[in-house]
């Protein structure tokens, strides 16, 4: 029994809490940006197994306490972001239509230009959908966000951290001379186009999932 459960994540759930995978995954909404009740139950016991359920380290959680604890949970911001962090198209779809301008904002708000800020943000993007500044593929963020907060929130820290970051690596960079500064900033800039509002890696602005997006705006 417990080799099946190891391979079946919502019967592991199930035996923890007594609730349906089901129920958490008609919640979130799941099926509307593509994360199916398998995903979907694989990160909600990693994220029990992470944090111990809300319990103090060392406690021992009880089938109530666990169910309460994953029903706390940001339901529909966790599926989002666990979704596009696979690469889910319809996630992306709808992580673009709710977040593309306030994040912008925020980060015209963090650096106190339009121009730095759209750039700012398009770097995040670049960052969220899996690419580092050279456009190299890792891992998204995302897929790191634990729905204990809600996503506008992660997003924004996760933004103010990326200005910080940058702002290191500049002073690290910064030419001897005043002469080889436009050249370096091209350079770090040459990965990413200012397309209709913020600045975008390469490779996702010939993704089909942005120029899609960008079609029906």
């Amino acid at each position: 029994m417990e080799l099946v459960e190891a391979h079946d994540p919502r019967l592991h759930l199930k035996k923890l809490c007594d609730i349906d995978i089901g129920e958490f995954w008609r919640e979130a909404d799941a099926g509307t940006v593509g994360l199916s009740k398998d995903e979907l139950a694989t990160v909600l016991l990693r994220l029990g197994a992470k944090y111990n359920y809300g319990l103090a380290a060392g406690s021992t959680a009880t089938r109530a306490q666990i169910g309460a604890f994953f029903q706390a949970l940001q339901l529909q911001d966790l599926a989002l972001a666990h979704a596009c962090a696979l690469g889910r198209d319809a996630a992306w779809k709808v992580f673009i239509a709710r977040f593309k301008e306030p994040l912008t904002q925020a980060a015209i708000g963090i650096t106190g230009s339009v121009v730095l800020g759209q750039e700012l943000a398009g770097s995040l993007y670049a960052e969220l959908f899996g690419l580092t500044d050279r456009g190299e593929q890792r891992s998204s963020p995302l897929a790191y966000y634990s729905g204990r907060g809600s996503l506008k929130g992660f997003l924004r820290a996760t933004l103010a951290q990326k200005n910080v970051d940058n702002h290191r690596r500049f002073r690290r960079e910064t030419p001897i001379t005043n002469e080889d500064l436009p050249a370096a900033s091209s350079r770090r800039r040459s990965a990413f186009f200012f397309r209709h509002g913020s600045w975008i890696g390469v490779r996702y602005l010939r993704s089909p999932i942005f120029c899609t997006c960008m079609r029906r705006r």
